[in-house]
C-alpha cells in the first residue's frame, strides 16, 4: 500500500490528519482503563532509545508519540499480529488478545479509507523502555 512507504521519518508527527486516529471514547484525553501495554518491546530497546532518548539509570525518560498499527496478517507466527510503529521504527506488537479483537476492525477502516490507524502511544522507561497505547474499543476515527 502506499501509505506503508509514507510511515517513516517522524511521518505520523508531520501530516496526523493522513491517519485514522483511534480516541478514547471520542475523548483524546488520557482515560486509564484504555490503557494496554504493547509487547515485545525489549526486543526494540534501540528503537524505543532513539525516540524517547537514551536511558539514564536513576532518571527516568516519558515520551507521548502517535503510534500506528500495522496487521501483518501474513505473520507465520501470529496471523492475528499487529505491529506498532512509533517514528516510522518497529516497537513491538499488540497483545495477543488485543490483536483478535483490533486486527478485524484495523484491516476494515484501512480498505474503507485508505489511511493507517494510529493511536496515542507514551513510552516510559529509564534503563528499560516500555510502551502504553491509549484506544478504546469503542472505535472513532478523523476523517
Amino acid at each position: 500500500m502506499e501509505w506503508e512507504r509514507s510511515v517513516g521519518d517522524s511521518w505520523a508527527r508531520r501530516d496526523r490528519k493522513a491517519l485514522n486516529i483511534l480516541k478514547v471514547g471520542g475523548d483524546p484525553r488520557v482515560v486509564p482503563e484504555n490503557q494496554r501495554k504493547i509487547v515485545g518491546e525489549s526486543h526494540c530497546q534501540d528503537a524505543l532509545a532513539s525516540i524517547a532518548g537514551p536511558p539514564t539509570a536513576g532518571l527516568g525518560r516519558f515520551r507521548t508519540e502517535l503510534a500506528v498499527l500495522m496487521p501483518e496478517p501474513e505473520n507465520p507466527y501470529d496471523p492475528q499480529a499487529v505491529a506498532v510503529h512509533i517514528c516510522g521504527q518497529h516497537v513491538g506488537y499488540l497483545s495477543s488478545d488485543d490483536a483478535q479483537v483490533f486486527q478485524p476492525l484495523v484491516l476494515d477502516l484501512m480498505s474503507r479509507t485508505g489511511k493507517p490507524v494510529g493511536c496515542k502511544a507514551e513510552i516510559r522507561g529509564s534503563t528499560h523502555y516500555g510502551v502504553d497505547l491509549f484506544y478504546s474499543r469503542a472505535m472513532s476515527f478523523d476523517r
